[in-house]
C-alpha cells in the first residue's frame, strides 16, 4: 500500500491542519492565506481571467487564462494554473479585491450545478456499461450556511483594489536584495519589465551550471524540478508549487510570451520577482547542500 506522502494531493501538515487533498493537480495550494492567494493571481497581468476548471476539497484549481492557454485540455501542463481554497477566495470577494464569487447555499450549489450537468448522470462501470447515478435530493442540502462560493463562468478578476493591496503587501514584506543590485535600481527607475527579465536571466544560469544543462525556458524548468524530485527535496505538492512560481516567470523571457504582455505593472513585477526570490532561496539550499 502506498504511503501517504506519496500521494500527489499530500500537502504535508497545513496550517489549518490539512494534509492531503484528494486531487492529482498540475498545482496545488502551497498554504491557507488569502493573502497569498492574492499574490498568486497577481503575478499574471491585470485583464487575466481565472477560470474555474475542478473543484476538490473545498479547494479550486483554476486555469489563467492567457492568450498561450491550451484550451483543448484545460488541465494541459503547458497552462498556468492557480489553487485557491474557498475560504481564501471568499475573503477576497468579501474584501473586494476579485470580482465574479458570491456566497451561495451548499444547496443553491448544487441547484446550480446541476442546471449546469442536468439531472441525469451516468457512472460508467467496468464492463464498459453506463449505470444512472441517483442523486440524493436538493431538500437534503443545507440552505443557510453561506460559506460555499460560486464562481461566474466567464472567471474571476483581480480587482484594482486587489491590486493594490497586492502591492502594499510586496512592498512592506519582501525585499528585492537577494534578487541583486541590478534587480533593485531597474525597479526603482520604473523598468519593470526589465527587472523581470534580469532576475530570470540570472536564475536561469545558476540553475543552468548546477544542472550543467544547456536547456532554457519550460525545459531547463522541468529539468530543474526532475532534479529536486530525484534528491527528495520536499513532497510532490510542494515541486509542483515550485514548477509554476518558476514558470510564471520565466515566461517572460519567451519571445512568445513578450509579444503578448508587451508591459507589466509595478504590482505584477513585484509579484513575480516574489516568488523568484523563494524559488532562489530554494536553489541557495541545494547548492549548499552539494557544497
Amino acid at each position: 500500500m502506498a504511503a501517504l506522502e506519496d500521494h500527489p494531493g499530500y500537502l504535508g501538515l497545513t496550517s489549518q491542519g490539512v494534509i492531503a487533498i484528494h486531487a492529482d493537480w498540475p498545482i496545488h495550494p502551497e498554504e491557507h492565506g488569502a493573502e497569498l492567494a492574492l499574490l498568486w493571481l497577481t503575478a499574471f497581468p491585470q485583464d487575466t481571467l481565472f477560470k474555474r476548471i475542478d473543484d476538490i476539497d473545498r479547494c479550486f484549481l483554476f486555469l489563467a487564462d492567457v492568450k498561450s492557454s491550451i484550451r483543448s485540455d484545460l488541465f494541459d501542463r503547458r497552462n498556468f494554473h492557480v489553487a485557491i481554497w474557498h475560504e481564501d477566495l471568499l475573503a477576497l470577494a468579501d474584501s473586494e479585491f476579485v470580482s465574479g464569487v458570491s456566497r451561495v447555499t451548499e444547496r443553491q450549489r448544487q441547484d446550480l450545478w446541476r442546471s449546469e450537468v442536468g439531472e441525469q448522470l451516468f457512472i460508467r462501470l467496468e464492463d464498459g456499461s453506463l449505470k444512472p447515478l441517483d442523486l440524493p435530493p436538493l431538500e437534503g442540502y443545507d440552505d443557510e450556511d453561506t460559506s460555499w462560493p460560486e464562481v461566474v463562468r466567464e472567471g474571476i478578476l483581480v480587482t484594482s483594489a486587489g491590486r493594490g493591496r497586492a502591492a502594499s503587501l510586496l512592498s512592506q514584506g519582501f525585499s528585492l536584495a537577494v534578487l541583486g543590485d541590478r534587480v533593485e535600481q531597474l525597479m526603482h527607475i520604473g523598468y519593470f519589465d526589465a527587472a523581470v527579465r534580469e532576475a530570470c536571466i540570472a536564475l536561469e544560469h545558476r540553475m543552468k551550471v548546477w544542472l550543467r544543462s544547456a536547456m532554457w525556458g519550460d525545459a531547463l524548468v522541468e529539468e530543474f524540478i526532475a532534479r529536486l524530485r530525484d534528491q527528495g527535496i520536499g513532497p510532490e505538492s510542494h515541486l509542483r508549487v515550485l514548477r509554476g512560481e518558476i514558470r510564471a516567470a520565466f515566461k517572460f523571457i519567451r519571445n512568445d510570451f513578450m509579444h503578448n504582455f508587451v508591459e507589466i505593472d509595478e504590482t505584477q513585477a513585484r509579484a513575480i520577482l516574489f516568488r523568484l526570490g523563494r524559488v532562489t532561496a530554494v536553489l541557495d539550499r541545494v547548492l549548499s547542500d552539494d557544497a
